[in-house]
């Protein structure tokens, strides 16, 4: 990362398209097994597992980014990440559609009056990839000269984000990577079956959603991939049976240059849709890209709407309540909705207004949507309890602090999270796991796990 900022002064705007390359900043640091035995950390030093004592293992991979894991509880979805230098690496491992539009994007940067200016507006999905295809025909040297900057400021090698399955029962196995990009990787899901994972690859504004195999023939003659055609926003959800996907779209996302349209205070008009992904079988229907979603609702969305289904079948979301014409200084009211399993019926579970200090659009929900958590990117975070219509902060923000590690549910009672201690110690932050049923009962599992594996957890990590 280094070399991007040294690079920054001499092309700026490419810095932040290099940067979205690499994937945003990962808060997934710690998520539960489905029978809440363990837990995998993404840990500073490689990913790690912890039970519910905060018990933690030796490192079991390097330079794992995402982890998502499978009904076993013993086998983990993972993505990984290599540097690799070498275009003609690049084009062994990559889908063919990221090499051939990098190389073609490459060959008109070249040509243009001011590489370094035409490579600005190439943007994130092929930046780095563009550097290593002229290094490699052009020489380093030369392309050196034609962007305006010092060789060694030009980044040497690209991230390779490869998704894989690992199993950690005994002796670590590691499969072949089963999907490439070196697009940024975010938002990895499991299927409640283990079939397939939907990995959210970024692209402009929004999310490309790749839908891959990871075991088992299914009806499509054996391809792994399967594109979703729609860029979405927010993070996509499997429905209970594992058949289909939720997501939210938005048109305005999808015009190149609107992403701006979506903020606070201006809410934009989202689509909740459905799409079958999956046969009978519990594999990858073929051509998923040319099956028609299902619209579901029309929200009132800000930019960071979340879907989460439950046990029963239905799925709660977010979004806001407003009437139309609406003043822009106008406030307005965010609500966790829920739709009843049939997908006919929408009713309102959580008012904004219940919430401390309005932390709301991020949230997660547990298996029977009875305890929300809600956070926001500076670390507070607060529970609330459906029945007993209340919320209660668990951790608190400071004005320096940021998110380490997003809440997750290890069962129906207990709330892992990362907490901000107050003291002269330079070590901030700690992870809790809480029972929501005993005030203060809570167990500080990161309390003796090494200080190499917890660096994330320093202020500006």
């Amino acid at each position: 990362m280094q070399s991007i900022k040294k690079l920054a002064p001499v092309i700026a705007p490419l810095a932040f398209c290099l940067l979205l390359l690499s994937g945003c900043r990962n808060t997934e640091r710690l998520n539960w097994s489905p029978d809440g035995s363990k837990g995998a950390v993404d840990a500073s030093d490689g990913l790690r597992i912890t039970d519910a004592d905060g018990n933690l293992s030796a490192p079991v991979l390097d330079r794992v980014e995402l982890s998502g894991w499978l009904p076993d509880s013993h086998s983990l979805c993972v993505v990984t990440t290599s540097d690799v230098k070498k275009w003609s690496d690049l084009l062994k491992l990559l889908p063919a559609d990221e090499t051939k539009s990098a190389g073609a994007a490459a060959e008109l940067i070249w040509r243009s009056k001011n590489p370094s200016q035409t490579l600005r507006k190439e943007g994130a999905k092929t930046g780095l990839l563009v550097l290593a295809y002229l290094r490699e025909k052009y020489g380093g040297t030369l392309l050196a000269q034609r962007m305006h900057a010092k060789l060694k400021d030009i980044p040497q090698a690209v991230p390779v984000h490869s998704l894989k399955v690992v199993d950690i029962n005994g002796t670590v196995k590691e499969s072949p990577s089963i999907y490439t990009t070196a697009y940024g990787a975010d938002h990895l899901r499991v299927s409640p079956n283990g079939n397939t994972a939907v990995l959210c690859v970024s692209k402009d504004v929004g999310y490309v959603i790749q839908l891959v195999r990871l075991k088992g023939t299914g009806p499509n003659g054996g391809k792994n991939i399967e594109t979703l055609k729609e860029e979405v926003f927010g993070v996509p959800e499997w429905s209970r049976d594992g058949k289909s996907l939720f997501y939210f779209t938005c048109p305005l996302l999808s015009e190149k240059g609107k992403g701006e349209y979506c903020s606070d205070k201006q809410p934009v008009i989202a689509w909740l849709k459905k799409v079958d992904v999956t046969g009978q079988n519990g594999y990858l229907l073929p051509n998923v890209s040319k099956i028609e979603p299902t619209l579901l609702a029309h929200v009132i969305s800000a930019g960071s709407s979340h879907i989460q289904s439950l046990a029963d079948g239905s799925i709660v979301f977010s979004g806001r309540k407003q009437t139309y014409p609406l003043l822009v200084s106008d406030a307005t009211e965010a609500y966790i909705f829920k739709m009843n399993s049939a997908l006919t019926k929408i009713e309102e579970l959580v008012p904004s207004s219940k919430i401390p200090e309005g932390v709301f659009d991020k949230f997660q929900a547990n298996s029977d949507g009875t305890r929300f958590a809600f956070y926001d990117d500076r670390g507070k975070v607060v529970s609330y309890d459906v029945a007993a219509g209340s919320g209660k902060v668990l951790a608190q923000k400071a004005e320096d602090s940021e998110l380490k590690v997003e809440p997750n549910w290890r069962n129906s009672d207990e709330l892992s999270y990362s907490l901000i201690r107050n003291g002269a110690s330079q070590r901030l932050y700690d992870i809790v796991l809480a029972d929501m049923r005993e005030p203060g009962a809570t167990t500080t599992l990161s309390k003796d796990w090494p200080a190499k594996a917890i660096e994330f957890l320093l202020p500006g990590k």
